[in-house]
């Protein structure tokens, strides 16, 4: 057998063993939400008894996540956006295979010239340098609220085969407060958050378009969650 004969053998082996081998890419939406810590003076989030899947979730038979199954995020410090390293930052209960490995914080889109001043509805505010968004909102007939809202981006990995596909993730949290009342604060608050996952990766303003959905979840966050020190 020449030289030639055998290399070619040698390929449509080898084309014939990665023809067996699943590829598990990762793609759709997912939609999940639950409860974090906020710590004020800090900007550090930390998830509370995880998180839910609500009903859209993934749109892809190789990422079999029900709605209603669970999940955990790790604490995050909001504190510097820019590039990142926290592998399995997003796990699945029910997919034990999946993660989301973080790898950027994207910077938040307002100003801090408003964090401080006397609170109204509308008012947005950055703290300075940090990659949260706060915007003042109504909460009931006389009293506000707040949204916050922050953007990352990564990969979702499979490590059935090592896959990775780019996504990007939105976070949208409702106080039932003012930004002005806990901001700097030496404490921390509760509040109710959804996200979105999606790919391929969206500009950071769209995901401002979610804010309006917020509404939804000022009737679960009424009631606080209890205080947590710093």
């Amino acid at each position: 057998m020449s030289r030639m004969q055998t290399l070619a053998k040698h390929c449509a082996a080898a084309l014939l063993v990665s023809a067996a081998i699943p590829s598990y890419a990762l793609e759709g939406t997912i939609e999940f939400a639950g409860a974090l810590i906020f710590f004020n003076d800090t900007l550090k989030i930390s998830n509370l008894d995880g998180f839910t899947i609500t009903p859209v979730g993934f749109r892809n038979d190789d990422f079999p996540v029900p709605t209603g199954s669970t999940g955990e995020v790790k604490d995050i410090s909001l504190a510097t956006p820019g590039r990142v390293n926290v592998p399995g930052f997003l796990t699945f209960n029910a997919a034990p295979f999946a993660r989301f490995d973080l790898t950027g914080i994207q910077a938040g889109i307002f100003d801090s010239s408003a964090c401080g001043a006397i609170a109204a509805a509308g008012q947005t505010c950055t703290p300075a340098g940090s990659a949260v968004n706060f915007v003042n909102v109504p909460f009931g007939p006389t009293t506000l609220g707040s949204t916050m809202t922050f953007s990352v981006t990564g990969y979702m990995t499979d490590t059935r085969d090592g896959s990775r596909t780019p996504y990007a993730g939105h976070f949208a949290a409702v106080f039932p407060l003012e930004y002005q009342g806990f901001l700097g604060r030496p404490d921390a608050g509760g509040a109710t958050f959804s996200a979105v996952f999606a790919q391929p990766v969206p500009e950071p303003a769209s995901w401002l378009l979610m804010a309006g959905g917020l509404a939804v979840l000022g009737r679960y966050s009424r009631k606080r969650l209890s205080k947590a020190p710093a």
